[in-house]
Formats: C-alpha cells, sequence, structure tokens
C-alpha cells in the first residue's frame, strides 16, 4: 500500500470514530462548564498526593480544568493524538486511556507535590509515549508522522514551559 493509500485509510477511520472523541470531549467540557458556575471548586476532586481522599481524583482529574485555556489545550492535543491512538481501534483506545490515567495518576498521587492536580496533560502525554513505542517497534508512515508531529509539538510546548513565570506551571 503506498503513502497516499495509507494516509487516506487514516483519514477515513479518524472519521470514522469522531463521534467517539467529540462525546469524551463534550462531557469533558460539559464538566468545565459545571466547574466554572461553581467557581472551579470541583477541582478539589483532583488528585491530592498521599491523602487517601485524593486517589478518587485519579478518575476524575483528566476530565477536570483549571481554565479555559488549559481544556482549550488539553483538547486540542487530545483530540490530535487521541485520533492517532484510535486508528489502532477503539478497544486498543479504551485499554491505553485506563492503563495511562491509573499508572499516571498513581505516580502523581505518590510523588506530586501538595496540590489538587487536575487536567488530562499526563493522558496526552502518555498518548504520545504509546505513538512513539509504537513508531520504533512498528515504524510505518502513520506511527512515524504521529510521533514526529508529537515531538515537534510537545517539544515547543515543553521548551515554552521551561520558560514559564505563569503561577502552578
Amino acid at each position: 500500500m503506498g503513502i497516499i493509500d495509507q494516509l487516506n485509510t487514516a483519514l477515513s477511520q479518524i472519521m470514522l470514530h469522531l463521534p467517539y472523541l467529540l462525546t469524551i470531549l463534550g462531557w469533558t467540557w460539559a464538566l468545565h462548564i459545571v466547574n466554572v458556575f461553581f467557581g472551579y471548586k470541583l477541582c478539589m476532586f483532583g488528585i491530592i498526593p498521599r491523602f487517601p481522599t485524593g486517589l478518587v481524583g485519579i478518575f476524575i482529574a483528566p476530565f477536570l480544568h483549571g481554565n479555559f485555556n488549559h481544556i482549550f489545550m488539553n483538547s486540542f492535543f487530545f483530540l490530535g493524538l487521541g485520533s492517532f491512538v484510535i486508528l489502532q481501534g477503539q478497544q486498543v483506545f479504551n485499554v491505553v486511556s485506563i492503563a495511562i490515567i491509573v499508572i499516571a495518576g498513581l505516580l502523581t498521587w505518590l510523588f506530586a507535590r501538595r496540590a489538587a492536580h487536575v487536567g488530562a496533560s499526563s493522558v496526552i502525554m502518555g498518548y504520545w509515549s504509546f505513538l512513539l513505542l509504537r513508531a520504533y517497534y512498528h515504524p510505518d508512515i502513520i506511527d512515524l508522522l504521529a510521533a514526529g508531529l508529537g515531538l515537534y509539538y510537545f517539544g515547543v510546548h515543553m521548551a515554552a514551559s521551561l520558560v514559564s513565570h505563569e503561577k502552578g506551571v
């Protein structure tokens, strides 16, 4: 199969699964609107490290966000990288997503600074890690493209966050 055929196949698969991704994103945005209405008080249900009640946040934190910029950026990267992950099938997407949420959440709970941690950044970085491993072990044009795009965008994002003076970064 040629490169153009692979790209067309990938695009048609992404379009097939796009409603699923948009549903997840829609519920996340709906929760954010509720959180805004309550003055961001729902963020207290994020991951609170080393407190037993903070364990509940492992499953809630990826759907809570601290402000509109936070949810907008996470939405953009979720759709981009999530689209590449879901190319492996919806069941793989679900298993990868749950595994990332649990592993990243537990690591945050064990090692993070004392604060309520919210947002889908760990899920997005987990998707990128999954795509990097796929590109390494099963190199095809789509996986290499996904890993390369992730490297470019996250490289710029991580470099910018290193010099950020924004509170909470």
